[in-house]
């Protein structure tokens, strides 16, 4: 919507004496409050096709490392929870390989989606 034009009529009539100075002020208002709106619908929306943190860790590549390194809970450390990727190394040591099977699962589950959606600090896992 053109709203200098409108602005531009609006001070036409004011200047004929067509409308008086109040109602000239009113609807200057009135057209730069739409003005605004407007503005910061164009804001929002470009704030919100912004990508996520870019901090964030990556789904793919943790799934895939869980898939291939899980038994060395590679996908664990990659994701912050140390403890747990720990965890991992001696199970799959301990079991001499079969605690791989952990990691592995857990590999597919975070392809999925169905598990470990966030990362060690709460941020969500991007696509």
């Amino acid at each position: 919507m053109d709203y200098t034009s409108e602005l531009k009529k609006l001070h036409e009539l004011k200047e004929k004496n067509v409308i008086s100075e109040d109602e000239f002020n009113d609807q200057k208002e009135s057209i730069l409050s739409k003005m605004k709106r407007e503005e910061n619908k164009q804001q929002k929306v470009s704030t919100s096709t912004l990508t996520a943190d870019p901090d964030a860790k990556s789904k793919m590549i943790a799934g895939l490392l869980g898939v291939f390194l899980g038994g060395f809970g590679v996908h664990r450390f990659y994701l912050g929870y140390i403890g747990i990727g720990v965890a991992q190394l001696c199970v799959t040591l301990i079991t001499c390989g079969f605690g791989a099977l952990w990691g592995f699962i857990e590999g597919i589950l975070i392809l999925t989606g169905s598990t470990i959606t966030v990362d060690a600090d709460g941020k969500s896992l991007v696509e």
